[in-house]
């Protein structure tokens, strides 16, 4: 494979791996309006973060050998495209149980984009260039949880969002 389209490839995971931190921390400014508009109490909705945690965790145990298995790229593809339908649903939810599932599932989702984004890495590059590229990743991957909270603030204070 030539190097411009290993490194195309590199730069998708790059684009694929941060969405584990940042689907957990974007809404997190909209918590307080959340409660309201799910007329729901905040330990109720403290779960959704729970859950997305749950399924993510527990989804990365089987995504790696699903990859293996059906390929990465598919298992990638497929992932995202169900993670643009699960955030759909979560947005016209109106009810606290739904969204605790929907997060729950979420997780899982995002897990089967992560692991296989993070293998590719892995098939792609040899030792000491494995290295480099998975440092940049790390640092990519640190800057989803830093700027979802920014992000979605900025859409609660300015869009309306939530």
């Amino acid at each position: 494979m030539n190097q411009s389209k290993k490194q195309s490839y590199f730069i998708i995971a790059c684009i694929i791996v941060p969405l584990s931190g940042f689907c957990l921390d974007i809404y997190v400014p909209g918590l307080v309006r959340m409660v309201h508009d799910l007329q729901t109490g905040r330990p109720q909705l403290l779960w959704t973060i729970s859950f997305f945690s749950y399924g993510l965790a527990l989804a990365q145990l089987i995504a790696g050998p699903v990859s293996d298995a059906f390929g990465r790229k598919k298992v990638m593809l497929v992932s995202v495209l169900a993670q643009l339908i699960v955030l759909f649903a979560i947005l016209i939810v109106q009810h606290i149980h739904w969204m605790i599932a929907l997060r729950f599932l979420q997780g899982v989702i995002v897990a089967f984009a992560v692991v296989p984004a993070r293998a590719v890495v892995a098939d792609l590059f040899a030792a000491d260039e494995f290295q480099s590229k998975m440092k940049k990743m790390l640092a990519v991957w640190a800057l989803g949880p830093i700027f979802a909270p920014l992000i979605g603030g900025y859409m609660v204070a300015h869009l309306g969002w939530v």
